[in-house]
C-alpha cells in the first residue's frame, strides 16, 4: 500500500460541479479515488467495483484498451486519515490520465447506442467531466489542489535563500524566476525529486552551473545583476509569481528546446548545449555545505506542510 504524500479528503479537486478526491503518492504518482470517480458518473452506490462491472459490459461493444481495463481492475489502495491524522479509511484509486479515457469510452458507447436507458445518466457524467477537464492538464490541478505547487515554489525559495547567505550576488535571485516546470524535468533525468533541492542542495547547485550560470556571457550577468525579481499579483488568488528576465528566459527556452532534441537524454543534452553555448567560466554559484546550517528534511517538509494547508 502506497503512502500519499500530498493531498487531503477534505481539499477536493473541484472544478464547476465536478469534485474529484486526488492524491500525490510518495512515488510521485497523481491519483483519483474509484469513489469519487464513480459519483461524479452518476452512481449513488457504495460499491468500488462498479466501475470495472460497467466497463467489462462496455467491452462487449466496444474494444478497450487493456491498460485502462487494468488500472481500474488493479487498483490503487491507499490509506487516507481525516485533517486530524485519525480515523484511516483504504480507498481503491488510478492514476489521473485514466480518468479522461474511461469518459470518452463511456460517451462512445452512448453515442453508437450501446447504453441501457439506466446507463445515459452515466454518459451525461461523463460527458461532464471531459467538458470541464479536457482542455486543463488534470495533473496540474492536482498539485495545486494538494498543495504540491506550492511546496515547489516554497522549496526553490528557501534554497535561493540558502545560497544567498553564502554567496551575495543579485544574479541567484533570478534562480527563483526558471520555471518550475524546466527545474522538475532537469531533476527527473538525474532521478532527484524536490526533497533533494533541501537535502542536496549541493547537487542541484552543481547542475544549475553546469547548464546555465558557466555559459551566461558577462553582458547577460551584467543585465540581471542590474536588477531584481519583480513580483505580480493574479486577480484570481493573489498568488505571487516572478517575472521573468526577457535574456535568461530566452536561454531557458533554448535549453527546453535542446531537451526536447535530446530525448531528454543528458549526455546527448550536453553536446548540443556545449555546440550552442559552450561555457564562458565568468561566473558559477559557490556553495560550501554546512550541516550545522541543514534542517533535516522530515522536519522541514513537515512544517511547509502545516504552512501549506493553513492557507
Amino acid at each position: 500500500m502506497l503512502k500519499i504524500r500530498f493531498g487531503q479528503k477534505e481539499n477536493p479537486l473541484q472544478q464547476g460541479s465536478v469534485s474529484l478526491n486526488c492524491y500525490i503518492l510518495e512515488n510521485k504518482m497523481r491519483v483519483l479515488t474509484l469513489h469519487s470517480i464513480q459519483k461524479n458518473l452518476g452512481y449513488e452506490g457504495k460499491s468500488e467495483s462498479w466501475v470495472i462491472e460497467f466497463i467489462n459490459e462496455l467491452n462487449t461493444f466496444l474494444p478497450i484498451d487493456s491498460d485502462l481495463f487494468a488500472a481500474f481492475k488493479n487498483a490503487i489502495l491507499i490509506e487516507i486519515n481525516d485533517i486530524k491524522g485519525k480515523k484511516a479509511s483504504v480507498e481503491s484509486t488510478i492514476e489521473s490520465h485514466h480518468l479522461i479515457k474511461l469518459c470518452q469510452i463511456i460517451i462512445k458507447a452512448k453515442d453508437e447506442g450501446f447504453l441501457k436507458i439506466a446507463h445515459l445518466k452515466h454518459a451525461k457524467g461523463a460527458h461532464l467531466i471531459v467538458k470541464t477537464l479536457e482542455k486543463t492538464n488534470i495533473d496540474d490541478l492536482i498539485d495545486q489542489v494538494t498543495g504540491f505547487t506550492r511546496y515547489k515554489i516554497i522549496t526553490l525559495e528557501r534554497f535561493v535563500t540558502l545560497l544567498k547567505k553564502q554567496q551575495n550576488d543579485t544574479a541567484v535571485d533570478w534562480i527563483k524566476t526558471i520555471p518550475i516546470d524546466f527545474i522538475e524535468t532537469i531533476l527527473e533525468m538525474h532521478h532527484l525529486f524536490w526533497e533533494d533541492v533541501q537535502e542536496k542542495p549541493f547537487a542541484i547547485v552543481d547542475l544549475l552551473n553546469e547548464i546555465i550560470f558557466s555559459r551566461l556571457e558577462n553582458d547577460v550577468l551584467e543585465a540581471i545583476r542590474k536588477s531584481k525579481p519583480k513580483r505580480v499579483y493574479t486577480r484570481k488568488n493573489n498568488k505571487k509569481q516572478e517575472i521573468e528576465h526577457p535574456k535568461l528566459k530566452e536561454y531557458v527556452l533554448i535549453l527546453n528546446s535542446l531537451l526536447k532534441a535530446s530525448g531528454k537524454n543528458w549526455n546527448i543534452f550536453i553536446q548540443l548545449l556545449n555546440k550552442a553555448y559552450p561555457k564562458q567560466n565568468v561566473f558559477k554559484i559557490i556553495f560550501i555545505e554546512n550541516k550545522e546550517e541543514a534542517v533535516p528534511y522530515a522536519d522541514f517538509n513537515t512544517k511547509l506542510k502545516t504552512i501549506i494547508f493553513k492557507c
